[in-house]
């Protein structure tokens, strides 16, 4: 056997990003700076580990009738089927 495991590579993950946001919450006394870090921590994870075709971002969440969500701190979506909408007002 080489030595490899999965389960020794997960959680090793696992304490990196459990130490990470630790750290970005203990290091802001501000509760919108800490949640800003935290967000940080897990963009960051799913840009690095998820497939190139998914993308992690904030963002807002639009419904079939066009209403738009209250900002979303962490959205993941497949960059060949989302839908992207202008919000704009000068459509010149």
């Amino acid at each position: 056997m080489n030595g490899w495991s999965l389960a020794q590579l997960l959680g090793g993950l696992h304490d990196e990003i459990e130490r990470r946001l630790e750290m970005s919450r203990k290091a802001f006394g501000h509760p919108g700076t800490k949640g800003d870090a935290s967000e940080h921590v897990w963009l960051e994870l799913f840009r690095t580990y998820l497939p190139r075709r998914y993308r992690a971002d904030k963002g807002h969440i639009v419904d079939s009738n066009g209403k738009f969500s209250e900002q979303i701190d962490v959205v993941v979506y497949d960059r060949h089927t989302r839908r992207s909408y202008s919000t704009s007002k000068n459509k010149s």
